[in-house]
């Protein structure tokens, strides 16, 4: 194991010594977050405007101010211009100095800023010279306007010029960039390109370097340092912040290794305030299209593997403040050797264990921290709490004594956490299985940054450890390859979900368009590795199981929610497998949009193709995709029975159109339809 020094520590007669031993841990550091704050530099936040979008925009307003001058054409206009032939030379030294100002406040995206305000100038200047009398004098059609009038040319002689020295100065730092990317990626070029030397002001004692941000482009210097855990040549590990005062620079807090953040941290720009964070997400795949060193590329048709592969990878996505351009991206991908070791890596780095030593025999034994947590307690009558331990034949129910501290007239009691006792459990938290299915036309790169923004965006509990699993989805051309040889992935599928059923007693799939086709057709060796569920009985209120009825815990996972986002499989196959799906989800719940473009074309393809090659039987059936309908869907069979006792499979009420028409499904009106509350259709239109 590394040894960990801590800054505060330093000092004593080496002190000079040890100030130059963190110096020199320090410029690893340096090399790795000014790559970083580069790429920042270089592509920016997301915006809705670009160049294409400003040009437009100039475009039609030199067409709305060219029509106004020539709607209001009055003599008084032309005196006024020629009586005031400096005003086109104040207004343009006046907005150039304020957009010069701004650039400097806030140089983010400086060439386009430069260029709009160009643009914006060279209409302006048009607008003011373009002269009525002289077009109609010597201009005989419309073409030749823009060649008769000399003062215009003029104007775009001189604008072509500041364009394209505009443009060369792009191109310039541009090189500079890649120059100085190529440096810090190599480890050199700190004294002589970026000028890094120890700042002569410390703050609070802590080692600060100062250098340059623009290079050989600005003189102005920031200053960065790190507070934290060190190894032994003082570079970064464990636990710390780097702090960067430039404007493209980042106060990034989380977990370093000999130099390098890795693992879950949270990063916030400087100048912009934008923040970003690190999710560490791990993938099982057997697609040949997407290897470890490459999981952003693709094929055009899918290629599959013959052996299943796992690996960790660190997801970087944007939280606020604006969206990065470049971001979800993978920061880092680790190989694995099964899951339970691709799970213990996970946990690990979302917590920031650095060594062998924290490494815990199961991830079962890896509770989430306990920390200050609010328990929620119902009272009851003593007579219900007598029913319930009558009523518990396994012996689940257990009864502890606990001391509740309260102020006399307050609602709110605390309990300390050495008299929990057995009562813990209410308070930790195992954790459980998220398994993403992704859609066609997905390397797994992305994938993997869906499930990080999912689980960043929606503040996703520490417990939940997110998976993908990741299938050859070729490419847009090749939808109907990709979604027939989707039964091939079925035992590797079935593998994973095994192996995770060691390491966690609760599993959460969500499927995303054609994950939800990927699904079903694996949906029988998929469910074999889950127990019963738990409320299958069809009283949502409660988890007995009937009379007869298997236990639900055998030693297999539970499968506690099975997700569809915008589900592109056909309604037919939903029909067939959901009974049996529902002996073992505890809840079904489907998003469905009917206006999604890309379900529309899937409903448009599986019309076209032969209802032999969809599944379908019968000359007269309806195609459907589950995703473009919304109604209420529930299992038939009787209201005393099971899920497994299903006789019909899906009802059908008019292909989901008895939702539009605004009928409500109600118990009464099921008859002997089996409904109990565990299946959800969402409208999302």
């Amino acid at each position: 194991m590394t040894p960990m020094v801590d800054e505060e520590a330093c000092g004593g007669d080496n002190e000079g010594a040890e100030r130059k031993r963190m110096l020199a841990g320090m410029l690893p550091s340096f090399y790795v977050m000014e790559s970083r704050r580069l790429r920042r530099l270089v592509y920016g936040r997301f915006s809705k405007t670009g160049p294409v979008g400003h040009l437009l925009n100039l475009m039609q307003g030199l067409f709305i101010l060219f029509l106004a001058v020539h709607s209001f054409r009055v003599e008084k206009i032309f005196t006024l211009r020629q009586q005031l032939s400096g005003f086109p030379i104040g207004v343009t030294v006046i907005w150039s100095f304020l957009s010069l100002l701004q650039i400097l406040a806030r140089p983010e995206r400086i060439f386009y800023e430069m260029a709009r305000v160009e643009m914006h100038l060279l209409g302006f200047w048009l607008v003011w010279e373009y002269d009525f009398d002289y077009v109609d004098e010597h201009c005989q059609t419309a073409t030749m306007v823009w060649c008769t009038i000399e003062s215009m040319q003029t104007i775009f002689y001189v604008f072509g010029i500041v364009f394209a020295a505009t443009l060369f100065l792009h191109v310039a730092q541009k090189g500079v960039i890649i120059y100085a990317t190529h440096c810090a990626n190599r480890g050199i070029g700190a004294r002589h390109l970026w000028g890094v030397r120890e700042d002569e002001v410390t703050f609070g004692g802590h080692l600060s370097l100062s250098y340059r941000p623009g290079s050989i482009f600005a003189p102005n210097r920031a200053s960065c340092r790190y507070v934290g855990e060190r190894d032994a040549q003082g570079r970064p590990h464990g636990h710390g912040m780097w702090y960067d005062s430039s404007f493209h620079g980042e106060c990034l807090r989380g977990y370093w290794i000999h130099g390098r953040p890795r693992g879950a941290f949270t990063s916030r720009e400087y100048g912009t305030g934008a923040l970003s964070s690190l999710r560490v997400i791990g993938y099982a795949t057997t697609r040949a299209d997407c290897p470890p060193e490459a999981l952003d590329s693709s094929t055009l048709w899918p290629r599959k593997a013959e052996k299943l592969r796992f690996g960790v990878v660190g997801v970087e996505v944007s939280l606020a403040g604006g969206y990065y351009n470049f971001l979800p991206g993978v920061q880092h991908s680790d190989e694995c050797t099964s899951t339970a070791d691709m799970t213990r890596e996970i946990l690990q780095q979302s917590r920031g264990g650095l060594s062998d030593e924290v490494r815990s025999p199961s991830p079962l034994d890896m509770p989430s921290s306990f920390g200050d947590q609010e328990l929620q307690f119902a009272v009851i009558p003593e007579e219900e709490m007598r029913a319930q331990v009558a009523e518990d034949s396994a012996g689940e129910v257990a009864t502890v004594m606990v001391p509740i501290q309260f102020r006399r007239g307050d609602r709110v009691g605390h309990v300390s956490e050495a008299s929990m006792g057995i009562a813990r459990s209410l308070a930790e938290q195992r954790p459980e299985a998220l398994v993403f299915v992704h859609g066609y036309n997905t390397p797994l790169a992305g994938a993997v940054g869906r499930v990080a923004q999912l689980a960043s965006s929606g503040n996703m509990l520490p417990h939940i450890v997110p998976f993908v699993f990741s299938y050859s989805a070729g490419s847009a051309l090749t939808y109907l390859p990709v979604v027939l040889q989707m039964h091939q992935y079925g035992d590797d599928f079935a593998t994973f979900l095994q192996q995770l059923g060691e390491s966690f007693r609760q599993v959460h799939i969500l499927c995303h368009s054609c994950g939800a086709t990927f699904f079903f057709a694996s949906a029988r060796k998929a469910l074999a590795c889950f127990a019963p569920s738990r409320r299958i009985d069809g009283n949502p209120r409660n988890g007995h199981q009937p009379a007869g009825h298997p236990p639900a815990d055998d030693g297999r996972p539970h499968l506690a929610t099975l997700t569809m986002l915008n589900p592109d499989v056909l309604t037919e196959t939903v029909k067939q497998l959901l009974p049996e799906v529902m002996e073992v989800a505890e809840r079904f719940t489907t998003y469905n949009d009917r206006n999604d473009g890309a379900l529309f074309w899937s409903h448009v393809i599986h019309t076209i193709l032969p209802r032999s090659w969809s599944g379908v039987q019968g000359r007269r059936r309806r195609i459907g995709v589950l995703g473009k309908n919304i109604g209420s869907v529930w299992i038939e069979g009787s209201s005393s029975g099971s899920a497994s006792q299903a006789r019909g499979g899906l009802v059908d009420t008019g292909s989901f159109e008895s939702a539009r028409r605004g009928r409500v499904s109600t118990s009464e009106e099921l008859g002997s339809a089996f409904y109990d509350g565990r299946i959800d259709v969402i409208d999302c239109s």
